[in-house]
């Protein structure tokens, strides 16, 4: 039932890993935003490895079905999960959580990679096997693009981005309604950390820490990859 669709192989640093050990305590994706049109349905499945991964490849499948919940309920049978489903509308839904090992690849390699499974992220996208993709679709599977590591790339912080650059999302912040508490334009100041901690809750739980006996993670105010996708995507 299921074709390998094709693959993309990133360049990154291979890093150490231990698949003994479990991941450090993270978020998952949830339905923090239908505008962003990413469902959470990581409820749906316990088959995968609540392990680290280290991605180093973006492995696409498309599925002979005709849905994403179909998808989904198939994968459930077959005891198989991905990360990522991406329907004809382009509707995305994060069945396991990116930084999790999902079962999709079987027993399969790639070059110098014998555990496919432990370095690659997912996707399925929904087709018939004959059907033409939907550029709805292509865009969604577009937007699935960033592997962990780039979505964490710093824009903005104390010491990364300009006055101009940090203008920019200011500006854009406050367009989206996050002009509560008034930022001094260009500068890296207090109530422009509080803003983006507050767009990164709500909008980039990938990225986001919780707080732990109250204490406030410093990385949660910086300025992401995956914050200005986000943010830019609901200014559309």
């Amino acid at each position: 039932m299921w074709r390998l669709f094709f693959l993309f192989v990133f360049g990154l640093t291979r890093a150490e890993l231990n698949p003994t050990n479990p991941c450090a305590p993270c978020t998952t994706c949830t339905s923090f935003a239908k505008e962003l049109n990413v469902y959470d349905m990581t409820w749906t499945t316990s088959d995968y490895n609540d392990i680290c991964i280290t991605p180093k490849i973006i492995l696409i499948h498309d599925t002979v079905s005709n849905g994403g919940l179909e998808t989904i309920q198939a994968l459930h049978v077959e005891k198989l999960s991905v990360q990522y489903i991406v329907d004809q509308k382009g509707a995305i839904f994060q069945q396991v959580a990116d930084v999790h090992r999902a079962w999709h690849a079987g027993y399969g390699s790639w070059r110098d990679v014998t555990d496919v499974n432990t370095h690659s992220v997912g996707i399925e996208v929904v087709n018939s096997g004959w059907d033409p993709y939907p550029a709805a679709q292509l865009q969604g599977l577009f937007d699935t693009r960033l592997t962990p590591a780039e979505q964490k790339k710093i824009l903005v912080d104390g010491s990364i981005g300009s006055a101009s650059e940090i203008g920019t999302v200011q500006a854009d912040l406050e367009r989206y309604g996050y002009n509560y508490l008034k930022m001094e334009k260009g500068k890296w100041d207090q109530n422009t950390q509080l803003n983006m901690e507050a767009f990164n809750r709500h909008f980039v739980p990938e990225v986001f820490e919780l707080e732990k006996d109250g204490k406030r993670n410093p990385d949660n105010k910086r300025w992401y990859q995956l914050s200005q996708e986000r943010l830019q995507k609901l200014l559309k």
